[in-house]
């Protein structure tokens, strides 16, 4: 009986896994994504907004039988490995800790993507990711202890202080994630990695001996410390709120710097400022009336979005109403880009109205679309040609010169949202 239970251990446990990420995968069809005000299914009419939330629960137990199963495998590989101890010498406390670092490295850089990915796609399927990184680095611990670790310790100990080193791995991630610590997402599998080391060096040090102990309390107070003074040299959090990735918005004023001579600092270069609203303008704006600037990129988790700026430069008010036409330029000519509905900051959708522009003020269109990532030319340079409607003339617009040589990492076969014109306020 023993025997079969071993044998289904790790079946059971790749059965949990697979369940967890079928609900992890089931329930982007009910999640919310970004860019969008609602789930794909409602938007595609194969459900209802109703029926939303208890899908999600639902998945949740499912999610919840799928964890119960892992579980229960890894016990039954607990139980199997009883208290078998390993047949050779063993390797070096330094070996054994630079092992477990570069095997936990690995790892975490190989599957970052997919847990950046599951990010996007649901909870559950971040709750699912988690937990295959959880297993499959404690599996491969024990397979370094096997070869690199003290010959006196029990298999069964070393497969608890795997899993408790991995999970600790998985915390301090989150930990750097929460302080702030994430102007590279590559760094976080470094976190994890030197965690699971210090867990290792500690666990090695105790199954040493009563001596160990001093060692060991030494170890917590560096660790402690170097812990402490890391979160307070992280840099303040680098992702953005869904919300603050869609709002327009134009650069940030640098801090004016200080010079000898007292005259005055000459204002930097920025969009000018909104002049009080206009109560009525009897005339449409004409294409000679305006001028075009791209404001400020933004973007995280993929989503990326920039405004449309038209700035009255007459001296009369004026209004524009309706879509304007955007054209991204990579060298000589366009790309070939789909036009999908406009939305909101807040990621809802938009409606045509008239905006009144008073002379100096502006008008603003919200253009959003999701990362291409290594489809998208970076090199060649970008510009756009824009205008009112499309019955008026394209004319250039200006590109912040900060933004580089490409900034609209976007493709030949794209899609992307334009907004009607709105108020520069609103």
């Amino acid at each position: 009986m023993r025997g079969v239970l071993q044998r289904l251990a790790w079946p059971c446990t790749a059965l949990g896994l697979l369940v967890m990420v079928a609900a992890g995968v089931r329930a982007g069809r009910w999640q919310k994504e970004w860019l969008e005000p609602q789930p794909a299914c409602v938007r595609r009419g194969e459900c209802s907004l109703d029926e939303v939330e208890p899908a999600l629960q639902a998945l949740w137990w499912v999610l919840g039988a799928g964890g119960l199963l892992v579980v229960i495998g890894l016990a039954l590989v607990t139980w199997g490995l009883g208290a078998e101890r390993r047949r050779h010498a063993g390797g070096t406390p330094v070996a054994h800790v630079l092992a477990s670092v570069l095997v936990t490295a690995f790892l975490g850089v190989a599957l970052l993507p997919l847990g950046l990915g599951a990010i996007f796609l649901s909870p559950h399927a971040f709750v699912a990711v988690l937990t295959a990184l959880v297993v499959a680095e404690a599996a491969l611990l024990v397979g370094v202890d096997r070869y690199y670790g003290a010959p006196h310790v029990p298999l069964r100990r070393a497969w608890f202080v795997a899993l408790g080193a991995g999970f600790l791995g998985l915390l301090a991630m989150a930990v750097s994630i929460r302080a702030g610590g994430g102007p590279s997402f590559w760094l976080l599998p470094l976190a994890g990695a030197l965690t699971v080391g210090a867990v290792i060096a500690v666990a090695r040090v105790v199954a040493e001996g009563p001596a160990g102990r001093g060692v060991v309390a030494v170890l917590l107070v560096l660790s402690g410390v170097a812990v402490l003074a890391g979160v307070q040299a992280l840099p303040g959090p680098a992702w953005p709120e869904a919300a603050h990735v869609l709002a327009p918005h134009a650069p940030e004023r640098p801090e004016p710097i200080p010079q000898p001579d007292p005259a005055p600092l000459p204002p930097p270069p920025e969009a000018p400022p909104t002049p009080p609203p206009v109560a009525e303008a009897a005339v449409p704006c004409a294409p000679e009336d305006l001028t075009f600037a791209v404001l400020g990129f933004d973007g995280a988790m993929g989503a990326r979005a920039a405004s449309l700026q038209a700035t009255n430069v007459s001296a009369t008010p004026c209004w524009v109403e309706g879509v304007p036409v955007v054209l991204v330029m990579q060298g000589e000519r366009p790309l070939a880009l789909t036009v999908g509905p406009g939305q909101t900051p807040d990621g809802g959708p938009a409606v045509v109205q008239r905006v009144d522009v008073a002379p100096g003020g502006s008008a603003l269109s919200l253009m959003t679309w999701r990362s291409y990532g290594g489809w998208a030319d970076t090199e060649t340079p970008q510009s756009v040609v824009a205008a009112l409607d499309a019955t008026s003339t394209l004319v250039p617009v200006a590109l912040p010169e900060e933004a580089g040589p490409a900034p609209f990492d976007i493709a030949d076969g794209g899609a992307w949202a334009i907004a009607p014109w709105a108020p520069a306020g609103g």
